[in-house]
C-alpha cells in the first residue's frame, strides 16, 4: 500500500510538470462574481497570486484548515494586483482557502501568468523526509521574456536530530522551446543546489547555508536562487532572557554574468545588540561592513561601514521619546564620504483625544554639507464624530526651503455618511502649490451607496489640473447590481496627474443559476484627441453537474484619426470534483479591424488550460 501511494504521488507531480500550464490554486465560483482560490504554501510569507485582480476588499475571507484568518493580523491582501501575503511563514504544502468577489468590469484573470513550484512528499518519517519538486511554465510566443518556457525538476529533503536540522535541495532546469534548448549550457550550468543547517546550543541559535546556481538555471524566481550565483552565509541569534538579545550575520556572494563572464562579489558582516535595562528603556546598537567589487579585476571596490545607536525611552504612560545617531562611511578608490544622521522625536497624548508628535532630523555630509528637517503633527478628536489633523514640515531650516503645511477635518454627521476636507500648502523654493481636498461618501439605504472627491490644485508659476471622482452603486433587488464610475485627471501611483476623462457603467444580473455581467467604459484623452471605449458582456451557467460553462464578447475601439477595434469572443468550461480537483479550459478568438476593414494578419486564436490540485 505504501509503494502504491508513493507511485501515485510521483505520477501526480509528473503529470503537473508535463502539462502546458500549471495552476497551483483553483477558483470555485458559486455565482458570477464569487471566487474561492486554493493557495498552497511554499515555505515563505508570499506574496501568492490569486486568480483575479481588482477584487472587492470587503468580501475577502481566508481559512487555514478550517480556522478563519484575520485580515491585517494573519494576512494582507493586495486587491489591485490580486495577491495575498502572510504575516508569518506559510509552511510548505499548507493549504489556505481565499474567498472573495470580483469587481464587475474591472477584475482581470491572472491565470495565464501562473508559474509556481509544486512539491510532493515521497517519504515522510519522524525525523526525515524526501520531496519531489518541479514546475512547468508554458512558452508564450508573444512574450519578450526569453525565459518564458521552462521546466524544473528536482529532489529535496531534511533530516532532524535533537538540536539540529539539515536541509538539502537539488534542481535541474530545461528550456521547453527548441530555440532556447539548443543554446543552453551543460547540465551543471542548468542545475542548482542548496545545503543548509540549523543548530541550537543553549540560548544560541546558529544557521548556515551554501548554494550554487548555474549560469543557465531557469528556476531563479521560483526557488530564490539567482542564475550564476554562489552564496554562503552564517548567522547566529543569542537570547539572554528578556533584557538582552544579540545577532550576527556573515554573507559572501559571488555573481557571474553569463554575457561577459565578469564575476562580482559582495560580503556583508553585521552585528546587532538590543539591551532592555528596564521596562521603560531600550538601547539598540548595530554595526555592519559591506564590501562590493569585481573578482580578479582592477575595477574599484566599494566599502560601506555603518554604525547605529538608538535609545527608546517611555516618559510616563502617555509620552515616549526616541533618539538615534547613525554614521555611514563610504570608501572607494577615488573618494571617501561620511554621513552622520541624528534624529530625535517625541510622541505624547497628554490630553484625552489629543496626540502630538514632533521630530528633528539633522544630516551632516562631507560632500553635501548640513541639512536639517523639522516635522510636527497634531491629531485631535474633540468628539466621537469629529477628528482634526494638522502637519508641518520644513527642510533646510536656515533658508526656509521645502515647507509643507497641512490640515484635515473629518466629520461623521450620520452613521451612514462621512465628510472630509483638507488643505495643504507646499513650497519647494522653485514652485508653490496649494492643494484643497473635499470628499463625501454615504450609504443612505442598504441598496444604494455613493462617494465623490475633488482635489483642487493651484500652482502659482504654472497651470495644473484638478482631479474629480464619483462612484455610485445601486442594487434595487438582491440579484441585480448597477455600478457607475467617473474619473477626471486621476493620479497614478506616483502622484502624477493623468490627463484623461473616463466613465464606466456596469451591471451584474443573477437569473437563477445563470449569471450575466455587462460593462461599458469610455475614455477621452483630450490632449491627444484620442477617444476609446470598451463594451463587454459575459454569461455563466451550470453545466454537467459540478461544471460551469461561460461565454463572453468584448469589443474595444480607439479613435485617433482612424477607427481601430479589437473584437474578442470567449468560450470556456470548468469542472470541479469535490474540493481537491478542478479543470478549466477556455478558448479565445480575436480579430482586428481598422476603418471597418478586417486585418486578417492580426487574427488570434488562444486557449488556456488550468489544473488545480490539493494535496
Amino acid at each position: 500500500m505504501t509503494l502504491y501511494i508513493l507511485f501515485k504521488r510521483m505520477a501526480v507531480i509528473t503529470m503537473l510538470v508535463a502539462l502546458p500550464i500549471v495552476a497551483p490554486a483553483f477558483a470555485d465560483q458559486t455565482d458570477a462574481l464569487s471566487v474561492t482560490d486554493t493557495v498552497v504554501g511554499q515555505g515563505n510569507k508570499g506574496p501568492y497570486s490569486l486568480s483575479w485582480t481588482q477584487i472587492d476588499s470587503t468580501t475577502v475571507s481566508a481559512t487555514l484548515y478550517g480556522r478563519a484568518l484575520r485580515n491585517g493580523t494573519d494576512y494582507n491582501i493586495d486587491c489591485a494586483n490580486g495577491a495575498i501575503s502572510f504575516n508569518s511563514v506559510l509552511l510548505t504544502d499548507a493549504v489556505v482557502f481565499v474567498s472573495y468577489k470580483k469587481t464587475a468590469g474591472k477584475s482581470k484573470s491572472t491565470s495565464t501568468d501562473t508559474s509556481q513550484p509544486v512539491a510532493v512528499s515521497l517519504m515522510t518519517g519522524q525525523s526525515a523526509n524526501i520531496k519531489l519538486m518541479g514546475l512547468y511554465k508554458q512558452n508564450n510566443d508573444d512574450s519578450d521574456d526569453s525565459d518564458t518556457g521552462k521546466a524544473v525538476i528536482g529532489v529535496g529533503g531534511e533530516k532532524k536530530w535533537s538540536s539540529s536540522t539539515f536541509e538539502s535541495m537539488f534542481l535541474m532546469s530545461q528550456a521547453t522551446d527548441s530555440s532556447s534548448s539548443s543554446e543552453q549550457g551543460s547540465a551543471w550550468d542548468r542545475s542548482a543546489f542548496k545545503l543548509g543547517n540549523t543548530m541550537d546550543v543553549g540560548s544560541l541559535n546558529l544557521t548556515g547555508s551554501y548554494s550554487h546556481a548555474g549560469t543557465d538555471f531557469l528556476g531563479s524566481d521560483e526557488y530564490s536562487m539567482a542564475a550564476g550565483q554562489r552564496a554562503m552565509d552564517f548567522a547566529g541569534v543569542y537570547n539572554g532572557g528578556k533584557s538582552l538579545r544579540a545577532t550576527f550575520k556573515f554573507q559572501d556572494t559571488q555573481q557571474t554574468d553569463d554575457d561577459d563572464d565578469d564575476t562580482t562579489y559582495s560580503r556583508v558582516n553585521k552585528q546587532e545588540v538590543a539591551f532592555t535595562p528596564s521596562g521603560a528603556t531600550k538601547i539598540s546598537m548595530a554595526h555592519s561592513v559591506t564590501e562590493t567589487g569585481y573578482v580578479d579585476s582592477d575595477n574599484s571596490d566599494t566599502t560601506v561601514e555603518s554604525s547605529h545607536v538608538q535609545v527608546n525611552q517611555n516618559l510616563g504612560a502617555k509620552t515616549s521619546a526616541v533618539v538615534s545617531v547613525k554614521d555611514v562611511t563610504t570608501t572607494d578608490d577615488d573618494s571617501t564620504d561620511q554621513v552622520q544622521t541624528t534624529q530625535a522625536s517625541l510622541t505624547s497624548s497628554v490630553l484625552p483625544g489629543v496626540n502630538v508628535k514632533g521630530a528633528l532630523t539633522r544630516t551632516d555630509s562631507l560632500e553635501d554639507g548640513v541639512e536639517q528637517k523639522i516635522t510636527t503633527a497634531l491629531s485631535v478628536t474633540p468628539a466621537s464624530r469629529v477628528s482634526v489633523k494638522a502637519e508641518f514640515s520644513q527642510d533646510d531650516a536656515d533658508d526656509a526651503k521645502n515647507v509643507t503645511k497641512g490640515a484635515a477635518l473629518e466629520l461623521l454627521p450620520l452613521d451612514c455618511a462621512k465628510l472630509a476636507a483638507g488643505l495643504k500648502y507646499v513650497d519647494s523654493g522653485a514652485s508653490m502649490m496649494t492643494v484643497r481636498d473635499y470628499s463625501a461618501s454615504a450609504k443612505p439605504w442598504k441598496f444604494f451607496t455613493f462617494s465623490g472627491s475633488l482635489r483642487d490644485r493651484e500652482l502659482r508659476q504654472d497651470f495644473i489640473r484638478d482631479t474629480r471622482k464619483l462612484n455610485v452603486a445601486l442594487s434595487p433587488i438582491s440579484r441585480v447590481k448597477l455600478t457607475g464610475d467617473y474619473q477626471e485627471n486621476p493620479e497614478d501611483s506616483n502622484g502624477d496627474v493623468q490627463t484623461y476623462k473616463a466613465t464606466t457603467l456596469g451591471m451584474n444580473l443573477q437569473l437563477g443559476s445563470v449569471g450575466v455581467t455587462t460593462n461599458f467604459t469610455s475614455k477621452d484623452e483630450y490632449l491627444s484627441s484620442t477617444l476609446s471605449d470598451e463594451r463587454q458582456i459575459g454569461l455563466e451557467m451550470p453545466a454537467f453537474g459540478r461544471g460551469k460553462l461561460s461565454t463572453g464578447y468584448k469589443i474595444a475601439r480607439t479613435l485617433d484619426g482612424s477607427d481601430y477595434s479589437e473584437n474578442t469572443y470567449s468560450l470556456g468550461y470548468k469542472h470541479s470534483i469535490g474540493s481537491d480537483f478542478s479543470l478549466a479550459l477556455t478558448g479565445y478568438y480575436t480579430y482586428y479591424m481598422q476603418d471597418q476593414a478586417l486585418l486578417p494578419e492580426n487574427t488570434e486564436y488562444k486557449s488556456e488550460l488550468s489544473l488545480g490540485l490539493k494535496f
